[in-house]
């Protein structure tokens, strides 16, 4: 992932290992058509920030925090003054505070595009052909 939002430019370090992408799926399972929004290739640049409020009032409290903050651990921030520097410590705690609601829920949706796109995709198509039977 590579976003820029307000001058800071956003990149992912790395992907979930197979444990965290499952741990935020199984979250995620009851949300599949918002997820599928997210996932859409005609969506591919819009900001989605409304989709995953949707999608996250779906959630209790603690599963929309815990997959933000899964989503926010793959993160790194930089611009032109600043090194690349991790968005929030494994302890879940922000180490930026000009960062707002909505740049967490738009860096948030790139994660989860990144992360889960391919197997969101794969099952809705699976849903609709086994629909279509």
């Amino acid at each position: 992932m590579d976003l820029t939002l307000n001058g800071h430019r956003y990149s992912t370090a790395a992907k979930w290992d197979a444990f965290s992408a499952l741990h935020v799926t199984r979250r995620l399972g009851r949300t599949l058509p918002l997820v599928s929004g997210l996932t859409r290739a005609e969506n591919a640049g819009k900001p989605k920030d409304i989709l995953m409020i949707l999608l996250l009032g779906q959630l209790n409290d603690e599963d929309s925090e815990y997959v933000i903050n899964k989503c926010l651990e793959l993160v790194n921030r930089s611009d032109e003054k600043t090194p690349a520097t991790r968005v929030i410590t494994s302890g879940g705690t922000l180490m930026f505070d000009d960062l707002n609601m909505g740049d967490l829920l738009q860096i948030s949706a790139q994660v989860l595009e990144e992360n889960l796109g391919d197997f969101f995709r794969g099952a809705l198509n699976n849903l609709n052909q086994a629909g279509a039977q």
